[in-house]
């Protein structure tokens, strides 16, 4: 799927919704994980991750232009493959999707956390349609985040989807 058609995608579903969903549940139990400082929120949407970085300086960025309309604070439209910023700009990222071969240590600070939360390849039960190479793997952990420590990975089966949620933190 080309940048374009994904934007139209992500736009439609921003104009059917009329109100922001609340914080990430998932994100929440982690944050504490989380190095505090500028953070960009990858994937913001309407920016509802932000509530749970209260006092760190956030970046949102949606390719969703819609979104970014109706989100409040510091937003950039852009496509994940195409940031706008300089390497070792944050302390640290979220991140609620997975999109290969994004790198986004490269944007990290040392020291500098990651939380990515996305759907794994035991999601497949669930959702034999949704694309695999949206879907990320234990095994892919180690090679995927070079350069970062491991804090924290775990798989959750919630009974409806298959999610897996990395903390790393860049050496």
């Amino acid at each position: 799927m080309s940048a374009e058609q994904d934007r139209r995608r992500w736009n439609e579903r921003y104009r059917a919704r009329s109100e922001r969903p609340e914080s990430h549940t998932r994100l929440g139990e982690y944050v504490h994980l989380l190095r505090g400082g500028r953070a960009l929120d990858l994937g913001a949407g309407l920016g509802r991750n932000a509530d749970l970085l209260s006092g760190w300086s956030v970046v949102l960025v949606d390719i969703s232009d819609v979104a970014m309309r109706r989100a409040t604070g510091a937003r950039v439209v852009a496509d994940a493959e195409a940031l706008p910023f300089p390497e070792s700009s944050f302390e640290t990222i979220v991140c609620t999707f997975f999109k290969p071969p994004l790198d986004l240590g490269r944007f990290l600070r040392p020291g500098g956390t990651l939380f990515l939360e996305t759907f794994t390849m035991e999601d497949g039960k669930y959702r034999p349609d949704f694309p695999p190479i949206y879907r990320m793997s234990g095994s892919d952990v180690s090679v995927l985040f070079q350069g970062m420590i491991t804090v924290h990975w775990e798989e959750r089966d919630d009974g409806e989807r298959v999610k897996g949620v990395f903390v790393g933190r860049k050496v």
